[in-house]
């Protein structure tokens, strides 16, 4: 042991000069894109950057259709509706994700049914989906989480033979690939999200993709209150629209943003790629699992402690991981935790509260049948709940003098767990 913890009084292994510059960075191209949209006036309706925008992201993706939206929860409801799941059907839905993969079911009036995860790599797992299939089963929206694209192949097999459909929660993951085949094209359709911390970020907004021309003629149902804004405006109200549509602004942004996303994710994927490198040689430390194959974007670094550590220092696990990240933050490693609990056994799910009055599972087109949502029966999930943190600043323009300071953190911290937790 040479270096003094921080937390003990040593140097931090991240000084504070070194510079830490948050994503996205915006460029003069950005602005300039911005500006030229709003000096345009024509900011409203089929504007001319969503419908280029529209075009770019599809034949990005490699299908034949998209509809720019106001966020990827939109672009989920619309897909949801576009391939006709409806009150009282059950679309099954990883339990770790951010909260809008699974609440988008209940916009559509539909029940959650909850699937664990694949440890390994954070998606979900295609063996507990077969568990979960009833006859009220429409639909399977499985998540590229963090950046990974989940396990597509097994999945489309067990929704082709059972008749469901797929839809990709590609929120996280602009960019990443399987056998080079792009997410977007991966299931009958998907969605992606705008957000500003995104790989590619347009401030707010949402893109839905899909070849599939039915389901995308009915998707976009959802766009309007009203009538779609194309030909002749007559104003019929024929259904519900939740008003969807993308502005111009953030389609101009986008579209600025994505001449530089591969550029801009090789980068990402060359500092991760080194970190994980460096981190496996620490007993206990789980880097992100990349299965052959497949192309990782790194939306966020998330990194695994293995359960051996809280048997090791005879403590849970929540507090092992709790003390190596006050020890890495204090080292100048910037650490997180994102999501802290399992979609199941958040309130809106264990009080069944949706619409109140325990709507949609208690309506007259629910199953009738109680929903799982205890926490106890999602063990993997509850398990990178647990052990698991994000590693940030990992993107460009962040470098590898930036990266090789986070590994000195970690490698420290290494050294000093029997202090820490003696």
């Amino acid at each position: 042991m040479t270096d003094k913890l921080a937390i003990d009084g040593g140097q931090k292994a991240v000084p504070d000069e070194l510079v830490k510059v948050p994503w996205p960075v915006i460029t003069d191209d950005d602005v300039s894109a911005v500006c030229a949209a709003l000096r345009s006036g024509h900011i409203w309706g089929n504007a001319p950057n969503v419908v280029a925008l529209e075009k770019e992201w599809a034949n990005y993706c490699g299908v034949q259709h998209c509809h720019g939206t106001n966020g990827g929860t939109a672009a989920l409801h619309m897909a949801l509706a576009g391939t006709g799941v409806g009150a009282g059907d059950e679309v099954l839905v990883p339990a770790y994700s951010f909260h809008s993969s699974a609440s988008c079911i209940l916009h559509q009036n539909a029940i959650p049914v909850f699937v664990d995860i694949d440890l390994a790599t954070f998606t979900i797992d295609p063996e507990k989906i077969r568990e979960k299939i009833t006859t009220k089963t429409k639909a399977i929206i499985a998540v590229d989480l963090f950046g990974l694209p989940a396990n597509w192949d097994a999945i489309n097999k067990i929704a082709k033979k059972n008749g469901l459909a797929t839809i990709e929660d590609g929120c996280q993951a602009h960019g990443a690939a399987i056998n080079g085949k792009k997410t977007g094209s991966l299931a009958e359709v998907a969605a992606f999200s705008l957000n500003g911390s995104k790989n590619l970020p347009g401030a707010e907004g949402g893109l839905l993709v899909t070849d599939d021309e039915g389901i995308f003629e009915q998707s976009r149902i959802l766009e309007m209150a009203v009538q779609i804004v194309e030909g002749k405006r007559v104003y019929p109200a024929y259904t519900f629209g939740w008003n969807y549509r993308m502005n111009e602004l953030s389609a101009a942004l986008t579209r600025s943003r994505l001449k530089s996303l591969d550029e801009l994710n090789a980068a990402r994927k060359q500092n991760c790629e080194y970190l994980s490198a460096e981190l496996t040689k620490l007993d206990g430390l789980i880097p992100p699992h990349v299965p052959g194959g497949f192309t990782h974007v790194y939306h966020m670094y998330r990194v695994r402690l293995d359960p051996s550590l809280g048997e090791k220092y005879k403590m849970p696990m929540p507090e092992i991981k709790n003390g190596i990240m006050y020890a890495l933050n204090s080292e100048g490693v910037a650490t997180s935790t994102w999501v802290t609990d399992t979609l199941p056994h958040q309130g809106i799910y264990t009080a069944l509260r949706g619409y109140g009055n325990g709507c949609p599972w208690t309506c007259p087109h629910g199953s009738g049948v109680k929903r799982e949502y205890a926490i106890e029966a999602y063990p993997s999930a509850l398990q990178l709940v647990e052990t698991t943190f994000n590693v940030e600043y990992f993107y460009p323009p962040n470098g590898r003098t930036y990266i090789e300071a986070v590994v000195h953190g970690f490698q420290k911290v290494w050294e000093h767990l029997d202090t820490i937790f003696g």
